[in-house]
């Protein structure tokens, strides 16, 4: 604890009133309670949304475009080391 905030003494914090005990602090506040209570006023907040939606779109074309690079390797008759390594980066991807 400073010197200047130990009990008994009579310094200035500024304000002009004077310290007689220590303060102590007992309310505390959480971070996810400020960010909550921003969250929902920010200009950002719709982007999240946004970002949801395009985030799904790719998963969506990711999945059915592999699947159709392993459907096509798949069907083919004539195989090689390249029909066999598109087929492991369709299956990997």
């Amino acid at each position: 604890m400073p010197a200047n905030l130990t009990e008994g003494s009579a310094k200035s914090n500024g304000t002009g009133q004077t310290l007689n005990s220590p303060v102590l602090c007992t309310e505390t506040v959480t971070f996810t309670a400020e960010v909550e209570g921003e969250e929902w006023g920010s200009f950002y907040y719709s982007f999240k949304t946004e970002q949801l939606i395009t985030l799904w779109v790719l998963f969506v074309f990711t999945i059915v475009g592999n699947a159709v690079v392993l459907f096509s390797t798949w069907r083919r008759k004539r195989k090689s080391r390249m029909t066999f390594f598109v087929t492991q980066l369709a299956i990997t991807v």
